[in-house]
């Protein structure tokens, strides 16, 4: 007789799953609302050491997930009173001595990757656990790790309620997983369980996510057990008698799923399979089994097809192919290389310079600060001055780093701008950062885009400006800050049509980018166009609801149509004593506004 196929299970009842069950879900739980068997069941304590899990209105513990290692609870730290994330690993594994070991090995590496796309891993334990009956321990304990409570939702929920995803978001997601991996790779850790389920996004996002949304949870709990234990450890018995892979094997490398050692290609594998089920809502590899899914790893067949049915751009496309390689040496050989391609794709580009991002990895995290410091909200002087540091330690480290050159040129130029600091020192700043950029790569689009800045900000020479920011364009063909500064000469030039269209081009690539978006605003209200200023700038405010600085530009937007100066009034009475919007008090904000005319 022959013997049973291995099936995929569900991490939640055990049961056998369907092929499309990613999307549709387990049909058992779904009836029965899931089976709490005796494996996934921990001690029933309430208290591991510092940490108290938080029961509902009902009296049941406060379960976040459940998962093949163990089960996570809602819990609340008792000495510092806030809430964190509880896993409490299945018996079948923390009753093993060597796997004990091995968590807290993990545990102590994951509690090093400290980066905001990952969530942080507070404490590892093990307790004691009675039996209630007659206080005698009946085990060695139950293992536990406490780790930061992201508030928000899966991306396996979003999924559920929103596949798929335009190309866009999937892109943002794809970068931020991206830089995730790149931290745990430098630490040396492998999720080994990267999938929907363990991405968190932080808060609600409706057409696009801007910075630091996503976090990846669980680094190192899958990658201790595997180590651990072995791949056969991995392997359950279900009732029928048939063995089954007690994972997710549809999101698995295929070098997983062989039991091979395992580095941070397998994770950009596992990474390329969960955006694929957001760009497409279809899982790449189809399978009952995990064996069967091997043979379509193998096969080297991807349903290219399906891609044709989304939006998905070409480079987007390539990527994800390179990603879902069989021979891992043929995907992106690291975490800064994946981060590299994911910029190309959004970008239209190559953002940054390869042998940066190869050798000087600090030196690239240092430029990314630069970049989340002035895009992650409305620039002011003390965002641009954080720029302007990490740029220059970015130098430091990378003297031939092209586009901190470029980038540190153009942050000059913005304080030059803003009148932040309009001394003859800063004018020679930005001119040497230029002609560094220009030097070092001549034909780079960012450097010609730097020299425009120059122009523009410093010599006001607007021909020269508008020619160093069209080579630019050339270059690089999607960049939003060279269709900004076309736009802002277009205005010099009183061409408000063609300045319009830039400052809509470029916010409509990056729409959580206030700077291009209030660039747009303001020309339409400049050319009284208000219902439409209006409406850019309500599509900003729903991105942001809690900036008060955006509302005090829509109240003012509306005294410019009006004249209403008692509807602005009120609004600016309503403003919290002392508020600073970018230096003035709301009381002299207020003036200038009131006594400001069109």
């Amino acid at each position: 007789m022959a013997a049973p196929s291995p099936s995929v299970l569900c991490e939640q009842c055990s049961t056998p799953l369907a092929p499309n069950f990613f999307l549709r879900g387990c049909l058992h739980c779904q009836i029965f609302g899931g089976i709490d068997d005796g494996d996934h069941q921990s001690s029933g304590s309430r208290v591991y050491q510092n940490y108290e899990i938080v029961t509902r209105e009902d009296g049941a513990l406060w379960e976040l997930g459940r998962g093949a290692m163990g089960i996570t609870y809602k819990a609340q730290d008792k000495t510092l009173l806030i809430p964190v994330a509880l896993k409490v690993i299945h018996a079948r594994f923390s009753s093993h001595a060597a796997v004990r070991a091995r968590f807290l090995q993990e545990a102590r590496a994951a509690a090093r990757l400290q980066h905001p796309n990952v969530a942080g891993v507070y404490h590892f334990g093990t307790i004691v656990t009675p039996d209630n009956s007659d206080l005698i321990p009946v085990n060695e304990g139950d293992c536990f790790y406490a780790m930061e409570f992201v508030e928000g939702e899966t991306l396996e929920a979003r999924l559920r309620e929103a596949s798929p995803l335009p190309a866009k978001l999937v892109l943002a997601i794809g970068e931020q997983i991206a830089h995730a991996l790149a931290a745990a790779e430098k630490r040396g850790l492998v999720h080994c369980d990267l999938k929907p389920s363990n991405v968190m996004l932080v808060r609600d996002g409706n057409d696009g996510l801007g910075e630091d949304l996503l976090k990846v949870i669980d680094f190192g709990v899958a990658r201790a057990v595997s180590d651990a234990v072995g791949q056969a450890e991995l392997v359950n018995t279900t009732s029928a008698g048939q063995t089954s892979f007690g994972g997710t094997p549809s999101f698995a490398s295929p070098e997983q799923l062989s039991g091979e050692a395992l580095d941070v290609r397998s994770d950009i594998f596992s990474l390329g399979v969960t955006l694929w089920v957001c760009l497409t809502g279809e899982l790449p590899f189809h399978g009952r089994t995990p064996d069967a899914i091997s043979q379509r790893h193998r096969s080297g067949e991807l349903p290219v097809h399906q891609l044709d049915t989304v939006s998905c751009p070409a480079a987007l496309r390539d990527l994800l192919i390179a990603m879902l390689a069989f021979d891992r040496e043929r995907r992106p050989v690291s975490g800064v290389e994946l981060i590299r391609r994911f910029l190309a794709c959004s970008n239209g580009k190559e953002e940054t310079s390869d042998r940066v991002l190869a050798d000087n990895r600090e030196a690239f995290q240092y430029f990314r600060s630069a970049q989340d410091a002035v895009h992650s909200s409305a620039p002011t002087k003390q965002r641009y001055e954080d720029a302007i540091r990490l740029l220059e330690q970015a130098i430091a480290l990378a003297p031939d780093f092209t586009q901190a050159h470029a980038m540190l040129a153009e942050m000059h130029a913005l304080m030059h701008r803003h009148s932040y600091d309009r001394f003859p020192s800063r004018a020679e700043s930005v001119r040497l950062a230029a002609e560094t950029a220009l030097r070092l790569s001549p034909t780079s689009g960012e450097g010609r885009r730097a020299r425009g800045h120059y122009h523009y900000h410093i010599r006001n020479d607007y021909p020269q400006a508008r020619q160093d920011f069209s080579e630019a364009l050339r270059v690089l063909p999607k960049d939003a800050d060279s269709l900004l500064g076309l736009g802002l000469v277009a205005c010099r030039d009183n061409q408000w049509e063609e300045a319009v269209e830039f400052f809509r081009e470029a916010a409509e690539l990056h729409p959580y980018r206030p700077e291009y978006v209030n660039q747009w605003w303001r020309t339409l209200e400049a050319m009284r166009r208000y219902s439409e200023a209006r409406r850019v700038l309500d599509q900003m405010i729903g991105r942001h609801p809690e900036n008060l600085r955006l509302r005090l530009h829509r109240a003012y937007l509306d005294y410019s149509e009006t004249e209403d100066l008692q509807h602005l009034q009120a609004f600016l009475d309503s403003v919290p004593p002392g508020y600073d919007p970018d230096g003035p008090s709301p009381s002299s904000v207020g003036g200038s506004l009131a006594t400001r005319t069109i």
